[in-house]
């Protein structure tokens, strides 16, 4: 799905995580781009949500360590103050903050997609036909 939204021949759709032990958990995929990347940081975009609670995720001193997160705004109660406590705790990140955004969860559209609601302008006509052609959700 990620290759028929993106079509760009300057990016590269990794299949990783298909060959990693299951369950897939963040840190295994991590582990292997950061090996595969000569040890360098690799950077990866989170929400502010899901951000937040990255202590709670799988191993999160292997993403302290291995990661650089750029951490975009989201519309709820999560707070920049609240994201500067993790900086204190050994996370490498920056705030996105004049990145023009358009505030949607996957959760969102997954929902709308069980309910077979409209989703023009929120993932791409190609990804959309897929999921209905598969029945994914």
């Amino acid at each position: 799905m990620l290759k028929l939204a993106l079509d760009a021949s300057f990016l590269e759709v990794s299949d990783i995580e298909a060959h990693l032990e299951t369950p897939s958990y963040s840190y295994r995929t991590v582990n292997k781009l950061f090996e595969q990347n000569g040890g360098v940081k690799i950077p990866f975009i989170i929400g502010y949500d899901a951000f937040i609670d990255i202590e709670k995720w799988k191993h999160p001193e292997i993403l302290a360590e291995k990661l650089t997160f750029i951490v975009l705004k989201r519309h709820g109660s999560v707070t920049k103050e609240d994201i500067l406590t993790l900086k204190n705790k050994g996370f490498d990140f920056k705030i996105a903050e004049t990145l023009d955004y358009f505030d949607v969860s996957s959760n969102e559209i997954r929902q709308k997609i069980i309910k077979n609601e409209d989703t023009t302008g929120l993932i791409d006509k190609k990804v959309r036909e897929y999921i209905d052609e598969h029945r994914l959700y």
